[in-house]
């Protein structure tokens, strides 16, 4: 160093803080369900099943709804077809959550979804699953002598279960292919089928974990 001088040394140290977004349900199945219950009510569904927030890591696994939406459609006539029936909401969303009782007394809904896999075997795994809801709705009959509504509870069960056979569902796995079902329902009550596809966890990108990156400059 030349004699008289000094000289001030800046060094840059690099700081890189990260944002992480953990998504707090990470196994995810996706599906939809076209159903037929009693005489002539049709159901259908779209639904997204994740895995329980309080369910550990192992072979079987619990899941709750995620998101997803419930239609109905009643008889399209009644009093023997002397008129004509409509029903509003027919329709509802479901919401994220465990199982909520239907009060049909008021304005609220009931929602109940599982899904039940176990994983035991990688090579088959065994699917039970349930899922239905109830909601309140205005039915109005169109008839000849006029029009006359009542507000009463619909019921719509998109994943009924079968009382008369309670086993899962087995479902061949291959390595490097997710899982995708048909689930038969065949019960006395209902039939139709339930479609099933596994997604797994699939993390945020990485431009919304990652924030906050900067230098930072000291002198000394």
């Amino acid at each position: 160093m030349p004699k008289g001088k000094s000289f001030t040394y800046a060094e840059k140290k690099m700081i890189a803080t990260a944002l992480i977004t953990v998504l707090p349900r990470e196994d995810h199945w996706v599906g939809f369900s076209n159903i037929t219950q009693g005489a002539d009510e049709k159901v259908s569904s779209q639904f997204t099943f994740a895995q329980a927030p309080k369910d550990q890591k192992g072979p079987i696994r619990t899941y709750e709804v995620l998101n997803g939406t419930v239609g109905y459609k009643g008889p399209k006539t009644v009093s023997g077809g002397a008129c004509t029936l409509s029903i509003w909401p027919s329709s509802q969303v479901l919401k994220s959550g465990p199982p909520t009782p239907a009060v049909l007394v008021s304005d609220m809904v009931g929602s109940q979804g599982m899904l039940r896999v176990d994983m035991s075997n990688p090579d088959q795994w065994l699917i039970a699953g349930q899922g239905d809801s109830q909601w309140l709705a205005d039915y109005t009959t169109h008839c000849e002598n006029g029009d006359g509504t009542i507000q009463t509870g619909v019921h719509a069960g998109w994943w009924p279960l079968n009382p008369l056979n309670m086993a899962p569902t087995p479902v061949t796995v291959t390595a490097g292919k997710p899982p995708n079902i048909y689930v038969k329902i065949d019960g006395p009550m209902a039939r139709g089928t339930v479609h099933l596809t596994y997604v797994g966890y699939k993390p945020a990108p990485l431009t919304q974990r990652m924030g906050n990156f900067y230098c930072q400059t000291k002198a000394y």
